[in-house]
């Protein structure tokens, strides 16, 4: 069983999960919140030409579909006749999908990393402030003041440290402040140069978390060594946990290393480091000690992962999984047979059990059973039934029939980061069938 996340099961989890968040706003609310935006599909240059013409500041605001913080900050905030009319009066507002048309572009242009974000744009197309997360409305509207009055506007720190690069608390401000939009990228050069000369070593582990971010999003291995020096000389610092989790992360997916991220794991527990993330520290360790086909251990740490995602099979899947290797067929056969009866009457169930099982790499046969008839009755409408039956074809040796599906799929699927997670396990696909 390899550990490489499988496409399906994050997109009915991500399905669900934004059906749930998108029923707390009407369409007619959405639409009435951002009725005097700007649509999509603007590219920059067009952008900064309405704003030259209006001689006004630009208000981008920044969302994606799944993006609960965004449907929030619509409903209580950009939706109050108040806030439009000051909208109305200081900006012209601009609405754009990260995921869609010139979203992607855009977002990396203006270093976007978190949703949603307000970037504060000149007609000449530079970034004033930034607004990051949810607000509610007096803390949100209280922001964009202070930036139309030029209150310690992210300009300006940029105008200060510019004139005084060797100005350490000058440096350190404008690396928090990018750090706080969450764009690495931007913050890399500073941060590297206060790691080697800062005079601040309360700050220190602030910077090597920054550093390990901008590798961590590159899915860089050269991530591990700023988190390591974390845990090693700051083992205090308040997002230790998030740290090791990281760190977790990196020495199995990147590095391949079961062993060494149950080791750190184990080592965070013991020094209490890990408390919000146990259950899922547990699970890790259970599927890393299945990787390593020590089972008993696996049902240890299942035994002690039972808050891992309520509602959901992982667990009990792995644990049956388990069972069947120890020679406890009868026991897992049966803990199997539960998992499919109990998602019976439920497609969602079925398709979460489904997409459990191409993640974890076990019982693939039967998830293609399973999988078939709920993709005959879709008859391809569904882009994602397509895919995940694509992908279960494909992991089960129908590697020619899944790329004629896979393709279908894609071009089903709007521009977008679902569209680029499938481009690129189809561009994967077409490779191995070069091969054959």
């Amino acid at each position: 069983m390899r550990k490489t996340k499988r496409l399906i099961q994050c997109l009915v989890l991500t399905a669900l999960f934004c059906a749930t968040l998108l029923a707390q706003m009407t369409k007619s609310e959405e639409e009435r919140a951002l009725q005097n935006f700007e649509s999509m599909g603007k590219t920059n240059a067009q952008i900064l030409t309405i704003l030259d013409n209006s001689h006004r500041a630009g208000f981008l605001y920044f969302t994606t579909d799944w993006c609960g913080a965004c449907k929030e900050l619509e409903k209580h905030v950009f939706a109050k006749p108040e806030f439009k009319q000051y909208l109305k009066d200081h900006f012209i507002p601009f609405l754009i999908d990260a995921d869609k048309n010139t979203g992607p572009a855009l977002k990396d242009l203006y270093h976007i990393g978190a949703y949603p974000t307000v970037a504060i744009v000149s007609p000449q197309g530079k970034v004033i402030d930034k607004i990051v997360g949810y607000d509610t409305y007096d803390i949100f509207l209280n922001k964009l003041k202070d930036i139309v009055k030029g209150i310690d506007t992210f300009e300006q720190l940029i105008n200060e440290y510019n004139l005084a690069p060797n100005n350490e608390a000058k440096a350190i401000t404008l690396a928090e402040r990018y750090l706080s939009f969450y764009d690495y990228t931007s913050a890399k050069p500073i941060l590297e140069k206060l790691i080697l000369n800062s005079k601040n070593p309360k700050k220190m582990p602030e910077f090597l978390f920054g550093l390990g971010q901008y590798y961590y999003n590159l899915q860089s291995p050269q991530a591990a060594p700023f988190f390591e020096r974390i845990i090693r000389e700051s083992p205090d610092y308040p997002d230790i946990e998030m740290v090791y989790w990281e760190l977790g992360i990196i020495y199995s997916n990147f590095e391949q290393q079961p062993q060494k991220r149950i080791e750190l794991f184990e080592s965070g527990i013991k020094k209490g480091a890990i408390k919000n993330y146990l259950s899922n520290v547990r699970y890790c360790e259970a599927v890393d000690s299945v990787t390593l086909k020590e089972w008993k251990n696996a049902l240890g740490y299942l035994d002690k992962s039972s808050e891992y995602a309520p509602g959901l099979s992982f667990v009990p899947l792995l644990r049956s999984y388990c069972f069947m290797q120890m020679g406890r067929t009868e026991e897992g056969r049966r803990l199997l047979d539960k998992l499919y009866s109990e998602s019976s009457q439920d497609q969602q169930k079925r398709l979460e059990l489904i997409g459990a099982c191409i993640q974890l790499e076990i019982y693939l046969e039967e998830a293609l059973t399973w999988m078939e008839p709920i993709a005959a009755q879709d008859g391809g409408k569904s882009s994602l039934i397509l895919y995940g039956y694509a992908q279960l074809l494909a992991l089960n040796g129908q590697k020619q029939k899944a790329l004629g599906l896979m393709e279908k799929a894609v071009a089903m699927t709007s521009e977008g980061r679902v569209r680029a997670i499938m481009e690129h396990e189809l561009d994967k696909l077409r490779r191995e069938l070069k091969k054959t």
